[in-house]
């Protein structure tokens, strides 16, 4: 795969096990799709129209949706997200998830946000955790905080948010760059909970480097954690890995990452997300941008059950 405009988009189709089968981990999350495990190219023809056979869920599973990195802004191609939000509703998920960067570098993407989350569907639990770049001030942060909680969004920074009857516990640390993300504040939060074994814990932190200080505290439960931020590199060039990871902080820079723990093991899923670069310059009558793209890593939409 080389250049990708931002008209393309995958479906990443995983299954969260619960229980421990062979050669699997507990709380492992392992591909769904024995066909296509890099998933599904919506773009393809005929693909689109064939989501909802491709995504059927299994019974008694609760499945969930992972959104991020929308970055919206004046110039988004709506388009684009139209094609997006017929693949949330084909997928027909109980819960979304959106982790963070909404909006891009202005609030002159806010209104093209707020139409998109108005057609995600209606009566499902969505919950939400904010980015860096929803963190450029004070006031932009409560701004996209308004549009999300306007689309039925629960905003979670630095809180936790049962959801029993999903057998779910959410946790949504702030973001690791431009927020202030608390962790002895979530253990006080988590403690009362953790008598109860009947739930699982579902970690959402935009930033993958907060994956290290979620492993360093060995206190807190750790099933699954959910992340975005790196745009699986953006423009990926593989003999640049080491710049990836050293100069640009990317240790997890797309992917599945398992770990053993005390209280035993654990993964984290860090997705591409959904939005493109977006270069722009302000310059009265010569004000203009450059196409958003991609380069060696799809823009996705991550389908989870929980089995």
């Amino acid at each position: 795969m080389a250049f990708l405009t931002h008209n393309q988009l995958r479906v990443r189709y995983l299954h969260w096990q619960t229980a421990p089968q062979q050669g699997q981990w507990h709380n492992s999350l392992v591909p769904a799709l024995a066909a296509a495990p890099d998933g599904l190219d919506v773009m393809q023809p005929g693909v689109l129209s064939a989501l909802p056979k491709a995504l059927s869920p299994q019974p008694d599973t609760v499945r969930l949706v992972q959104l991020s990195d929308l970055h919206f802004y004046q110039r988004t191609d709506p388009a684009y997200y139209h094609t997006v939000t017929h693949v949330v509703h084909a997928a027909a998920p109980q819960l979304i998830v959106l982790t963070g960067d909404c909006i891009h570098n202005r609030t002159d993407g806010l209104a093209g946000l707020a139409t998109f989350l108005d057609a995600l569907p209606k009566s499902v639990q969505k919950v939400a955790i904010l980015g860096n770049h929803d963190y450029m001030d004070t006031q932009r942060s409560a701004l996209v905080q308004g549009v999300l909680r306007d689309a039925g969004f629960t905003v979670l920074v630095n809180d936790v948010l049962p959801l029993p009857q999903y057998g779910l516990v959410v946790v949504g640390v702030d973001d690791y760059r431009k927020g202030r993300p608390d962790w002895q504040g979530l253990r006080t939060k988590i403690t009362p909970r953790l008598a109860d074994d009947s739930l699982q814990w579902l970690w959402l932190a935009h930033n993958p480097q907060s994956i290290a200080p979620w492993m360093h505290h060995a206190e807190l439960p750790t099933d699954v954690m959910l992340c975005g931020h790196t745009h699986g590199g953006h423009v990926y060039i593989p003999a640049l890995e080491m710049v990836y990871q050293r100069v640009l902080h990317m240790h997890h820079r797309y992917g599945r990452v398992a770990f053993t723990r005390p209280r035993g093991q654990a993964q984290a899923y860090v997705t591409s997300g959904l939005g493109g670069a977006a270069f722009y310059w302000d310059a009265g009558p010569y004000s203009g941008d450059f196409p958003r793209f991609r380069w060696n890593t799809w823009p996705e939409v991550v389908v989870i059950d929980r089995v």
